[in-house]
């Protein structure tokens, strides 16, 4: 469990900033964002949608504006071009005359009004409202800057499991829109980067450091803790969150396919099923490149010794990468430009 220490923030506050005290999710792809997700939309009084980008994407063109310079037509087409967005189900018409009916004065108000409008559509009874997205992880100082009062929950996984996670979704063909970029290479450098925010914010009230290994070693004390944190009773249903996600389609039916688990009990067979799914080589590689951190984080290291076709394949990819880029790189073009006719 993070160590909380209370920080005074509001010398640094926004002006513009929310008072609303949300919960997000983040971590980096196949951490766990989805089950801890399941996990607290399943408490009475918390409801946190699918996960959707619009947040982020929209906030460079709108937080400038004010209430009478952002167009709402405009506004609404592009937040219902967010594939994810349309997948929460909100009638569109109703929300865009939400909008123009209400009070709100800045970007961050649409943002807040947006969610609690989810929330009256799908749980009246939620007083809490949340999101769920794992590369929100890198966009940590633009939530607080909006709610300086958010929660922000880093769900961390072992960097060996997240690489086979991702392998196998490549190998089963689960993700038409499947980056081929999800190499070694690029899984390190993602942790790393979700981890060094993490160290940022370690002596922040507001952020908390949950291993998802322990999640699923002990759900309910975890659960317990997390709750203590977020200062709300915990309840039984929360270990239940697979029925919910079975009678109320909380995770979209499309996803499902990836996400199989989430329609049954926690099993903690999934925390080293990747010692049976990665080859000695990967391991090896994987040790080799994140070794201080995964000792920093209390993961058991399965190499005690180098083994030379780790650094052979990570000196192999290092070379392939850059005969790649002189391979596609436009020489013609860089010189024209570098010596103008």
């Amino acid at each position: 469990m993070a160590k909380s220490v209370y920080i005074n923030h509001s010398k640094s506050m926004n002006l513009k900033a929310s008072t609303e005290t949300p919960i997000f999710i983040v971590g980096v792809p196949r951490s766990g964002t989805t089950l801890l997700r399941l996990i607290l939309t399943s408490h009475p009084d918390i409801c946190i949608p699918p996960e959707s980008t619009f947040f982020v994407d929209l906030e460079q063109k709108y937080s400038l504006l004010d209430n009478k310079q952002i167009q709402i037509n405009e506004f609404i087409a592009e937040l219902y071009d967010n594939k994810k967005f349309r997948e929460w189900n909100i009638n569109r018409f109703a929300l865009q005359q939400r909008l123009e009916n209400s009070n709100c004065l800045t970007y961050c108000d649409y943002v807040v009004l947006i969610y609690k409008f989810y929330l009256e559509q799908n749980k009246l009874s939620a007083s809490i409202w949340g999101d769920k997205n794992p590369q929100y992880i890198y966009d940590t100082d633009l939530i607080f800057k909006y709610f300086p009062q958010a929660r922000v929950i880093h769900i961390v996984r072992d960097v060996r499991a997240v690489y086979s996670s991702l392998n196998q979704i490549k190998i089963n063909n689960l993700w038409k829109n499947y980056s081929s970029n999800f190499t070694i290479n690029k899984v390190t450098s993602m942790w790393n980067k979700a981890l060094d925010i993490s160290d940022k914010y370690k002596n922040d009230s507001r952020f908390y450091l949950l291993k998802y290994e322990e999640l699923v070693s002990e759900p309910q004390k975890q659960i317990n803790y997390l709750c203590q944190w977020l200062n709300i009773k915990f309840d039984k249903q929360m270990l239940l969150f697979y029925q919910d996600n079975l009678e109320q389609k909380l995770v979209p039916e499309h996803r499902l396919e990836w996400h199989k688990n989430t329609l049954k009990p926690i099993c903690i067979d999934q925390i080293n099923s990747w010692q049976n799914k990665l080859n000695n080589t990967e391991i090896e590689v994987l040790e080799i490149l994140n070794k201080n951190r995964l000792t920093q984080m209390d993961y058991e290291l399965l190499k005690s010794f180098i083994r030379y076709r780790g650094w052979f394949k990570i000196l192999w990819e290092d070379i392939f990468r850059k005969l790649t880029f002189f391979k596609n790189f436009n020489w013609k073009n860089k010189l024209q430009n570098l010596i103008p006719l």
